[in-house]
């Protein structure tokens, strides 16, 4: 994969990707739809997807949820 980029780096060493989940979680709680991705690519009807970059996996999962076969690949393992 190589070296990810020096500022890639900055910017995860001072993310908390737990907070970052939290925040789509706190969004469904509220009543609010937080899966706006996961509807655009379901509305395609795809049997299969390839979430590229997938970070912690949040798209990923909600189409997993819906019945659809997802391979999550990410350049960090974070």
């Amino acid at each position: 994969m190589g070296d990810l980029p020096a500022d890639w780096n900055s910017w995860r060493e001072q993310e908390d990707l737990g907070a970052y989940d939290e925040r789509f979680r706190r969004l469904a709680a509220a009543g609010l739809n937080p899966h706006g991705e996961a509807d655009l690519v379901a509305s395609y009807t795809p049997a299969t997807v390839l979430d590229g970059g997938c970070g912690t996996g949040r798209v990923a999962i909600e189409l997993a949820r819906r019945g659809i076969a997802v391979l999550g690949v990410d350049a960090t393992p974070t």
